[in-house]
């Protein structure tokens, strides 16, 4: 008589990006996967508010009572100052996956791999996402006006590094604040942006949006500038030369990478307005659920209550997105 073969189970990553330190969606996340336990989770990057100093450790403090591995990445909001404080959070089971002693993880027989930082920058952040090495040199005189002016360097990862960790293509999923470039618009790499058509001044400012843009940058506006879809809009209102644009925006070296590898599975997060959904490597939008093959997943905005479960049985790979509760603004 044969003995009964244990049926294998999911391995279940628990994924939360882009909290921007907001301290109720953290806590309930905290208190759904305590109810809802998971064998890992990823904080994919730009857990910090801007301005607060403390605001990393201050989101990693929230998930104290979990006791699987919580994998951490910067993103492209943190500075060094707020990433470094990880250091306060004396938890074990914290895993500082910028150090690059730990951006390779075994978990249940898959190796994950973590690609920390961006290729964007905004506000006081340091973490920089390069292609390779070599260009550190092209940096140099930037790392010299952002010491000078804004007293700040530039921390750098580098895709070229991938290749280094990599090994077994089929057992790796990729975790990156970053998307791969796509090329459909239903993709999890879709940003939703503003163009300059042409040079402009902003004058008989009505707005207090406009206002604020003016006081931190000023009023002169070249082509070249690029806004989010709220300031856009607000420009567009007052009819300036601005142009909504909906358009692929992850990174092009990064796809390409990934194509060499032949990794078929990635966690990413960064485009706010393309999250809870996944895609194939071509793009194609997966549901929610769907065992398949390929899939790349951005769970969405943190900060507005949206998270996911990553689970992958046999090779095959599906989503689940969360939703929790946040407090009214």
């Amino acid at each position: 008589m044969s003995k009964k073969s244990k049926k294998k189970r999911n391995l279940q990553i628990g994924v939360v990006a882009d909290l921007h330190g907001k301290l109720d969606a953290a806590r309930n996340f905290a208190k759904y996967f305590l109810k809802h336990p998971v064998d890992a989770i990823v904080l994919n990057g730009d857990l910090s508010e801007f301005g607060n100093e403390n605001s990393v450790r201050d989101v990693l403090r929230c998930f104290s009572k979990i006791k699987c591995p919580i994998y951490v990445i910067p993103g492209s909001h943190e500075s060094k100052a707020q990433y470094d404080k990880i250091k306060d959070v004396r938890k074990k089971n914290v895993v500082d996956c910028n150090k690059m002693s730990n951006r390779k993880q075994k978990l249940d027989g898959y190796d994950l791999v973590f690609l920390p930082g961006s290729d964007f920058l905004t506000g006081a952040a340091q973490f920089k996402l390069l292609n390779g090495r070599k260009e550190i040199k092209s940096y140099r005189e930037i790392q010299k006006l952002y010491k000078r002016y804004e007293g700040r360097v530039l921390k750098f990862s580098f895709l070229e590094d991938l290749f280094r960790f990599v090994k077994n293509p089929e057992k790796t999923i990729i975790i990156s604040h970053v998307p791969p470039l796509f090329n459909k618009l239903n993709a999890i790499d879709v940003a939703r942006f503003g163009k300059v058509l042409r040079k402009f001044k902003i004058k008989n400012i009505k707005s207090e949006m406009l206002m604020d843009y003016v006081l931190m940058n000023g009023p002169i506006i070249e082509p070249g500038h690029v806004f989010t879809a709220d300031i856009t809009k607000e420009f567009r209102k007052h009819k300036y030369p601005v142009k909504l644009v909906v358009a692929n925006r992850g990174n092009k070296n990064l796809a390409t990478v990934i194509k060499m590898l032949k990794v078929t599975k990635m966690i990413c997060g960064h485009f706010h307005e393309s999250g809870r959904k996944g895609n194939d490597c071509k793009g194609k939008f997966v549901k929610p659920n769907k065992r398949v093959k390929e899939l790349f997943y951005n769970p969405g905005p943190g900060f507005e209550g949206n998270g996911g479960i990553y689970a992958v049985h046999d090779g095959e790979a599906s989503y689940k997105n969360i939703k929790i509760k946040r407090k009214k603004q």
